[in-house]
């Protein structure tokens, strides 16, 4: 039985796409990608702020020295600090990480974020009052984690996940965590009501929204690596 022989208009692709190719420059190791990041991610959180006039509670210097806040502070940024990395390192190709682990250790973040915070009454209960109260926070958080949170997505889709929804998460998580830990001390409304709807929540819907966004838009992303150019 003879081989069939393959048609021209197939050899001609192949050649064609095999034309195209060019390789690609090595990625930085996770490590190295995560300094970057929070070196960046660490200038946006001091200029977007002073940019757009966003103030501090007055007295955020003795809010410094309460213990709760200093505990919500520490939680949330270490939690992205380290939730970055583990977004960083699901980016190498054939790294698997335990998804029930990072996922608990978002989870004990946000929810840790809420306990933390004195559940005394809120001042402004009234429907109108806690929406006006919340809008600047939410705003916050979306103004300062923006940079951080699309700079750390494209990072991670640039490398080769395995699981695209998981690494999307981690880059969302890490990112909006870090201006929660600022509301943590700025923020001038203090209940835990208060935080659970606008520090929280926004971060467990960017979460979800992350994930799918990177699970859809990775090849395109994919795209961006830096090839070398040949001489």
């Amino acid at each position: 039985m003879t081989r069939r022989s393959v048609p021209s208009r197939h050899r001609d692709l192949v050649e064609e796409l095999v034309a195209d190719l060019r390789p690609v420059r090595r990625l930085w190791s996770p490590g190295a990608r995560w300094a970057a990041w929070v070196i960046a991610s660490g200038v946006a959180m001091a200029v977007v702020p002073a940019f757009l006039g966003m103030g501090m509670t007055p007295d955020v210097t003795r809010r410094l020295h309460d213990v709760s806040t200093m505990l919500g502070v520490a939680l949330a940024l270490g939690e992205a600090f380290l939730l970055a990395y583990l977004a960083f390192c699901a980016a190498v190709p054939g790294r698997e990480l335990p998804r029930s682990g990072t996922l608990l250790l978002a989870a004990i973040a946000v929810v840790g974020i809420v306990f933390v915070v004195p559940q005394g009454p809120d001042p402004r209960l009234a429907l109108y009052g806690f929406t006006m109260a919340g809008l600047p926070c939410l705003l916050m958080m979306l103004m300062i984690g923006m940079v951080p949170w699309l700079s750390l997505l494209v990072a991670v889709g640039r490398g080769a996940p395995s699981h695209p929804r998981l690494a999307g998460g981690l880059a969302a998580s890490a990112a909006f965590l870090l201006p929660a830990a600022m509301l943590e001390a700025a923020c001038p409304f203090v209940g835990r009501l208060h935080v659970l709807v606008w520090h929280v929540m926004p971060i467990v819907l960017l979460v979800a929204f992350s994930a799918l966004l990177l699970q859809i838009a990775r090849p395109r992303v994919a795209h961006f690596a830096p090839r070398v150019r040949s001489a």
